[in-house]
């Protein structure tokens, strides 16, 4: 009897209005895109360190401080000087990827074997 009674309770319980998930004030969707500047640093066996900002975009906005830091880290030796220089300019890290790159050139009958690991960084913009 007990047992049916609980049963019963629990799926009464079930059509009861839930407000736990919902939000009382509306975040827009660009919000958090807007928020903060992303770049990814690339190492790679073909061009050694760069950062990537989208200046390869189409309509992209010329920007002189990342154009600047591009400069400096494409002669920067240490992945880890790198780094630390792009945390010391406000950086934060959030993940990194590799991949292994298989190309062949269309002048050779050789595979070209190469790598690249991108790490996405992200700074809070002003």
């Amino acid at each position: 009897m007990l047992k049916s009674i609980v049963i019963a309770l629990l799926l009464c319980a079930t059509f009861l209005p839930v407000r736990g998930q919902t939000s009382t004030t509306p975040v827009s969707s660009n919000s958090l895109a807007d928020a903060y500047q992303f770049c990814v640093l690339v190492l790679s066996t073909d061009n050694g360190m760069l950062l990537d900002y989208g200046q390869d975009e189409r309509n992209a906005a010329p920007n002189t401080e990342l154009a600047q830091d591009d400069a400096k880290i494409r002669k920067m030796a240490s992945l880890a000087t790198a780094l630390t220089y792009l945390s010391s300019r406000g950086w934060e890290y959030l993940s990194a990827n590799s991949m292994t790159i298989n190309s062949r050139p269309t002048w050779s009958s050789e595979i070209v074997y190469g790598w690249s690991t991108n790490y996405l960084l992200r700074r809070r913009l002003p």
